[in-house]
């Protein structure tokens, strides 16, 4: 699977993008089950149940908790992960306050990230099992 982003340029992965070719690839063959494909972040494996896409994806690297990092506006606490694609994580309060734009530019070019830069995922807590997130996407 390759997938390029509004800009232009190439993504090592993405999920929703991953789930997106899995049905699609179950419906042009009309199998119901599992399907495993190739991206520049590794084998990725999506099962078809109904619906729904469980994708099992490369193994999670490089993470860093707690990461300060200092923007025009202040510092932020920020968890990274590389995922397939790197991913700044900041917890907010209040995602519909949350200046997704704005911060989300500043994480995604900021030089920590350098060169490719990172996805920024704005995260609020709903619930001990709930979240809701709004991403800044890189490309």
């Amino acid at each position: 699977m390759r997938l390029y982003n509004a800009d232009g340029g190439e993504a090592e992965m993405c999920a929703n993008g991953a789930r997106c070719f899995a049905r699609y690839t179950s419906r042009i063959t009309g199998r119901q089950d599992a399907v495993s494909f190739e991206t520049p972040a590794g084998v990725i494996r999506a099962e078809c149940t109904g619906e729904n896409i469980r994708l099992a994806m490369s193994q999670p690297h490089d993470l860093v908790p707690d990461r300060q990092v200092k923007l025009g506006s202040g510092d932020l606490v920020v968890h990274s992960i590389n995922t397939g694609v790197p991913h700044a994580v900041v917890f907010v309060e209040d995602l519909e306050k949350a200046d997704v734009r704005g911060l989300g530019a500043g994480l995604r070019y900021h030089a920590d990230f350098a060169p490719k830069g990172t996805n920024a995922n704005f995260v609020q807590v709903l619930g001990p099992s709930a979240a809701a997130i709004r991403t800044y996407e890189r490309g």
